[in-house]
């Protein structure tokens, strides 16, 4: 299948990556968890060590402040 248009071939990536990633989180419904927060545990289960909240929020690019209730 060839895509001469680059706009359709656009359009179908975008509805692929839409659909993995409504898969991925439907498949974290039953464990009560987020994309967010299942990130940040691969992150925290990859490291040799358990990291500081600033190392962690830097790993993931500080778009997850809200991850973490810091009160």
């Amino acid at each position: 299948m060839v895509y001469e248009d680059p706009v359709q071939l656009a359009d179908l990536l975008q509805r692929l990556t839409r659909r993995l990633r409504r898969a991925h989180a439907d498949r974290l419904v039953p464990f009560g968890l987020t994309l967010a927060q299942e990130r940040a545990l691969r992150i925290i289960i990859r490291s040799e060590e358990p990291p500081r909240m600033t190392d962690l929020a830097d790993h993931l690019g500080g778009r997850y402040l809200g991850l973490f209730d810091l009160n």
